[in-house]
């Protein structure tokens, strides 16, 4: 399995996905937050906004109501 360092060695990302003009990885610290970055324009990174990102970003996860 390939790992990618986007954060250098503080939080290395996993099972990379790639898609349209954008990717994902989740983290591999035991927290599973998901970061994705690439173009953003109709929302594909889960961040809350339509800005692409060259570097990784979190996902916004839901909440529940």
């Amino acid at each position: 399995m390939q790992v990618v360092r986007p954060f250098g060695d503080d939080v290395p990302l996993m099972n990379l996905g790639s898609s349209g003009g954008h990717s994902c990885g989740i983290a591999r610290d035991g927290r599973g937050i998901v970061y994705c970055w690439g173009n953003n324009s109709n929302g594909e990174l889960g961040d809350g906004t339509t800005t692409s990102r060259n570097l990784p970003t979190p996902v916004v996860t839901p909440r529940g109501g």
